[in-house]
Formats: structure tokens, sequence, C-alpha cells
């Protein structure tokens, strides 16, 4: 049962982002402190889904809605991608330094600011 429940919030959750992801880049440049790295480059869902499913799920729980640790649900509301990025790098309330470091740690830090 708790197997069937945590399939279909995953697919719920692939279905917000795949929603969420027709107007991504427009919505994302509304948080322009300090957020130069502006490759423009979309955030390859797959790819932080899998780090985050690997780093983070453990704690922040598999559908975001935290566990050990805090809910991410809405963490794009609350922190810029940079802060987020610092939080990884940096850890801290709990949360252990540098569990995904370099550009693994920038794409999740980037589809973690979209979550809202």
């Amino acid at each position: 049962m708790k197997k069937g429940l945590c399939i279909a919030g995953l697919f719920l959750l692939a279905m917000i982002l795949v929603a969420c992801g027709e107007d991504g880049p427009k919505n994302s440049g509304g948080n322009d402190s300090g957020e130069s790295n502006g490759d423009s480059e979309q955030v390859d869902v797959g790819d932080a889904e899998e780090l985050y499913e690997a780093n983070c799920a453990s704690c922040h729980g598999e559908d975001l809605s935290g566990e050990n640790g805090p809910s991410l649900e809405a963490i794009g509301d609350e922190m810029s991608k940079d802060e987020i990025l610092e939080q990884i790098e940096e850890g801290g309330d709990g949360m252990p330094p540098e569990l995904i470091e370099g550009e693994d740690a920038d794409t999740v830090a980037e589809w973690l600011a979209e979550m809202n």
C-alpha cells in the first residue's frame, strides 16, 4: 500500500513538473538578485530528479514533502537558486555539507528553485 502511494505521488509530481516546464524559463528570470548564471539553459528535470532521489529523498521525502528534513515543496518561494546552492554546499541546520557537488549541485539547486 505504501509503495502504491509512493508511486502515485511520484506520478503526480512528474505531471506537475511537466505542466510547469512549459512556462519555466520565462518565470525563472524573476529572481535577478545575484543570479548571473544566465546561460538560459533549462534544467534537465530527469537528471535533477535522479540526483535528488539519490542524495536528498531519504531526508526530504521522495515527493519533497519532508521526512527527517524539511519539506522542499515550495522552497523556490523561500530561497533563490544561489541560496539553495549555498545550503547544499555548506550544509547547516542538520544537513551535512557537500552531499552533491559541482555541476550536480547547481542542477539540483536550479530545479529546486523552481518549486513554488
